[in-house]
């Protein structure tokens, strides 16, 4: 068995106090391939692309498309591009609802799944389902590393039309800032 995967730690998110997991990462090989293949394993038959949400998303997203036998691209939230970017987005990106595809992509009629590293709201996930229907994808899974129970994620996902799963499901502690608690009996994740 592998060892556990990494998180960073967000501070004051998603509300004051809180001391959130985000992004998984490791240097350790055994590591990365046990998650791709846990990540694949998750994609259901017939799913032609992965759309990797933003940085954490899109790493994930590549490495389970290989093994899934898919294709990937990558969705963008608009508040994480730099100004020299968002000055080219009207030309060269699809936008819509805070989130950005780049344009070129074959996507129409094709079956997409979405990717990232973290469930919390639900919200940029959906707003990425709704642009990729916009463009005539097929959306309606979607799929997580980590998931933060109790934060509406799962409402907001089924409003949006979409099912997903989480390769783990961290529990809403009664104090939102002992997230390292949680972490701390969630195998085979480690907190770093």
């Amino acid at each position: 068995m592998a060892s556990a995967m990494a998180h960073r730690k967000w501070l004051e998110y998603p509300r004051p106090g809180a001391l959130l997991p985000g992004g998984g990462s490791s240097t350790n090989a055994e590591d990365c391939q046990q998650l791709a293949a846990r990540l694949a394993a998750l994609v259901p038959d017939g799913t032609g692309i992965l759309a990797g949400i933003d940085v954490g998303g899109a790493v994930l997203a590549s490495a389970a498309a290989m093994l899934a036998g898919t294709g990937f691209i990558t969705m963008r939230k608009i508040e994480t591009l730099g100004p020299d970017i968002i000055r080219t987005l009207t030309t060269n990106y699809h936008v819509g609802d805070g989130v950005a595809l780049a344009r070129g992509f074959v996507i129409t009629g094709r079956s997409v799944v979405l990717v990232d590293d973290l469930l919390v709201s639900g919200h940029t996930a959906a707003a990425s389902a709704h642009l990729l229907r916009r463009l005539g994808a097929e959306v309606r899974h979607a799929v997580f590393m980590t998931e933060i129970e109790g934060m509406g994620a799962a409402a907001t996902l089924a409003a949006s039309g979409l099912t997903h799963a989480s390769l783990q499901v961290l529990p809403q502690p009664a104090d939102p800032r002992r997230f390292d608690e949680a972490l701390a009996h969630t195998a085979p994740y480690r907190h770093a």
